[in-house]
């Protein structure tokens, strides 16, 4: 099913470039954090995961043709209060593992396994 976003009821000027890409992260970064509506209520709920989730990954954004992080701020959230889509909703405890996994995969890689020393 693809991604669709609704950004009508946000402080959004989609007129302005640096909104619609704003629009278009924040929309795939629901995906990623399992907020798919952000409300006054949920809106640092919403900036904890996606800060921890940029960390983990890095910067969903990025300045200067890629060469600078843009790491999405508490005003950038703020903004984007009555953002809907349809990605699928996570509990913190579905948002913790699956951040958890994607440090594994990009730190680890698969089949890792940790070099002991022989103490015999």
């Amino acid at each position: 099913m693809p991604l669709t976003c609704d950004s009508t009821n946000t402080a959004l000027v989609l007129s302005d470039e640096g909104d619609r890409v704003l629009q278009e992260v924040a929309a795939f970064a629901t995906m990623a954090v399992g907020i798919n509506h952000i409300t006054e209520a949920n809106c640092l709920d919403f900036y904890k995961r996606v800060s921890m989730w940029e960390k983990v990954n890095g910067a969903y954004r990025h300045k200067d043709y890629g060469k600078t992080d843009h790491f999405f701020s508490p005003e950038d959230v703020v903004r984007l209060i009555g953002l809907r889509t349809n990605a699928s909703p996570k509990t913190q405890a579905q948002f913790n593992k699956s951040v958890w996994e994607a440090h594994a995969r990009w730190n680890f890689g698969y089949g890792f396994e940790m070099p002991l020393d022989s103490r015999g």
